[in-house]
């Protein structure tokens, strides 16, 4: 009985040994793939940024033929 007892806890020893590192390995999978998807959020958010700055930037540059067209109107109207 004695014997059969010492193999029962060895057993239960190896098994938690195991789930322990079957735990830590899958907390660690977890975080690799949470840390990948925070990453190409992050890309993906910096990219749709630059397009709109660039739109942004188009944008303003034509404002510029926009106030001389107001200008020459207003020379126009005065006289």
């Amino acid at each position: 009985m004695k014997s059969q007892k010492i193999g029962t806890e060895r057993h239960f020893l190896f098994l938690g040994i195991g789930l322990t590192a079957l735990i830590l390995c899958s907390y660690a999978l977890h975080r690799y793939h949470t840390q990948k998807k925070v990453e190409l959020a992050y890309q993906q958010t910096a990219y749709a940024l630059g397009l709109l700055s660039d739109n942004l930037n188009k944008g303003f540059s034509q404002m510029g033929y926009l106030n001389q067209f107001e200008q020459i109107r207003r020379k126009i109207y005065k006289h």
